[in-house]
């Protein structure tokens, strides 16, 4: 598991009388920061999944989505030695579904289902998005015949 804070009930009867003020905010502060901590953890988790979904849903380029993901996976790397263990296995499983995903379809059936829902629905090819929009500015919409 994840690094926590040791349980506030562990005080010694000679420790009680000092658990008071100054001791009461600083272990409310390490329970803060410990907080804090697993929130940036899930919201990471989090913006990593956005950003793998919008890249499998938008056509993103295979080499791409790898670099994002690499990028994820960084953003999650622990700061204390005892959750590599986990990170190993965070790792495992990223590698796993960039191989997965990053893969050149092996045939037409799987290159469809890869297709962004818009396109296939369209029963065409792709249409490519404009230098512009892809930039976030404004485009016309693209002609279809």
């Amino acid at each position: 598991g994840f690094r926590g804070v040791a349980p506030a009930n562990t005080a010694t009867p000679a420790d009680a009388t000092t658990t008071t003020g100054t001791g009461m905010r600083m272990m409310m502060m390490s329970m803060e920061e410990e907080d804090s901590k697993v929130e940036r953890l899930i919201s990471r988790s989090v913006g990593s999944l956005l950003a793998i979904k919008v890249c499998t849903e938008h056509g993103v380029a295979p080499s791409l989505t790898a670099q994002v993901m690499d990028r994820c996976l960084a953003a999650l790397r622990p700061h204390h030695a005892q959750n590599h263990a986990a990170y190993a296995k965070l790792k495992e499983a990223f590698d796993g579904l960039k191989a997965r995903i990053c893969a050149p379809p092996e045939d037409e059936e799987e290159m469809m289902m890869m297709m962004p829902a818009a396109a296939a629905a369209g029963g065409g090819a792709p249409v490519p998005v404009p230098a512009a929009a892809a930039a976030g500015g404004a485009s016309p919409a693209p002609v279809r015949d």
